[in-house]
């Protein structure tokens, strides 16, 4: 029998692909979550000190990222305060302002086209027939990122953010993947060969 439950190995497997793709590097003293505390409200805009974002570009971001995060029977990006640790880390870096003000305003763009609405009037169903075709490119890339649309790029940031930041969050990091820190151990499991 494994030493460890299949929900230990999914949860290093989540942690192994986060470490992968993290699009923003941290220090293991710097977690999100040890500094930024989660907001309560909804879309994280009240109580919280912006840096670049503002009213709808926030409340737009921080739609995407919980859809790319929602919530479940454990908490998601809103809960964990994503959206705050996204504006910090874009608001620090001219290259991924841009980027994001340039997905912004695509994504304003294509709800405009689809319904004459703003991306967070639209119904989730609406913003996922948005966002989803930049997801699949994202993920099926092959090759320099650069070379992808710069919508798709904006995803592809959004998405790495986005798991940066819920991972690192006291709720993604203890309630989604289970992590109780350093425990000291009665006897160490060791690995078993099958």
């Amino acid at each position: 029998m494994p030493a460890y439950s299949t929900d230990r190995r999914g949860a290093l497997k989540i942690l192994g692909a986060i470490g992968a793709t993290c699009a923003h590097p941290f220090a293991g003293d710097e977690l999100f979550g040890q500094t930024v505390p989660p907001s309560p409200h909804e879309h994280g805009v009240a109580e919280i000190s912006l840096t670049f974002l503002r009213g709808a570009d926030f409340s737009t971001m921080a739609r995407v990222t919980d859809l790319i995060i929602p919530r479940t029977a454990t908490p998601g990006a809103i809960d964990a305060g994503v959206p705050a640790y996204v504006d910090r880390i874009v608001g620090g870096n001219g290259n991924h302002q841009e980027l994001v003000a340039e997905g912004l305003r695509f994504l304003a763009a294509q709800a405009q086209v689809s319904a004459q609405k703003t991306f967070v009037e639209l119904t989730e169903t609406q913003q996922l027939t948005i966002l989803e075709p930049l997801c699949e490119a994202w993920d099926n890339h092959a090759g320099a990122q650069a070379e992808l649309p710069r919508s798709v790029q904006f995803f592809g940031l959004m998405k790495s953010l986005t798991a940066d930041g819920y991972y690192t969050s006291r709720p993604g990091l203890m309630e989604e993947l289970q992590y109780r820190g350093n425990h000291a151990l009665s006897a160490f499991p060791g690995c078993h060969e099958h």
